[in-house]
């Protein structure tokens, strides 16, 4: 009797299996809650129990033209593109369930300012690795100032990465009193990520604005126009817990 209840018991696994698998579309390759597609294309039929999905070799010009569709499930998404120079407006507002959005572009320059509409419950946006991408329009992208009550941007946002943007031009990232007033509205970040910048300056006046949420701040081989001599001049911000420059510090001590 046993062994007849264990081998229905594999029998209804593998079954089960079949059915939450078999549904991933031949262009993509799912396991357990995760599902990664390499085709560029906007995924179909996704599996109702998959919660994770990264998409490679994206172009970002089809969401011109094409939505994502049952996305209600997945919780994190994050998009490698090769191809398409903006994001366009209300791209990922399908995603209610959204806590976490990776975007990274080999040739994005321009966000909609409202293209993160919809995302109440990201608490991650990570925008590294788009070399063309100036800082501008991530401010304007996720700045909710003068929007109303209704087109909050991001509200529930803890957690900012804009590493190794900008990088293929040839003027610094301006890190000014806008993009921090645009970063801080209506949130409480707790982690930035401004590694691998090269950037212009550091007006710790503007940076005032995150003093009562902000705990960690990643500049990690970044280089900064205003540090000399391995040392800057802030005011005690009293939430942060790390102010993290090692690696560039550890690089001007090796020269």
């Amino acid at each position: 009797m046993f062994n007849v209840f264990v081998f229905c018991l594999i029998i209804l696994c593998t079954c089960v299996h079949f059915c939450v698998y078999g549904l991933c579309t031949s262009s993509c390759h799912c396991s357990g809650y995760t599902m990664l597609c390499k085709n560029g294309g906007i995924p179909t039929d996704i599996p109702s129990d998959v919660t994770e999905l990264f998409i490679e070799q994206f172009d970002f010009d089809q969401l011109y033209r094409n939505k994502f569709k049952n996305v209600s499930n997945i919780q994190i998404l994050d998009i490698q593109a090769d191809h398409g120079k903006s994001i366009p407006s209300k791209s990922f507002d399908q995603f209610i369930n959204l806590t976490y959005l990776g975007l990274h572009g080999k040739y994005i320059i321009t966000i909609s300012p409202d293209a993160f509409l919809g995302l109440n419950n990201c608490l991650t946006l990570n925008l590294s690795s788009n070399p063309r991408l100036h800082i501008s329009e991530i401010s304007s992208s996720i700045n909710s100032e003068n929007r109303g009550k209704h087109k909050k941007i991001l509200p529930a946002l803890l957690s900012l990465s804009v590493a190794k943007i900008q990088t293929s031009s040839s003027y610094p990232v301006d890190l000014n009193d806008y993009f921090f007033k645009s970063i801080t509205f209506g949130r409480k970040l707790k982690y930035l990520d401004f590694s691998d910048l090269n950037i212009r300056m550091l007006d710790f006046n503007y940076y005032k604005t995150l003093c009562k949420s902000v705990e960690y701040v990643d500049l990690r081989k970044s280089v900064i126009g205003n540090i000399k001599q391995n040392y800057v001049e802030v005011e005690a911000c009293e939430s942060i817990r790390t102010f993290d420059l090692f690696e560039e510090m550890a690089d001007t001590e090796a020269e």
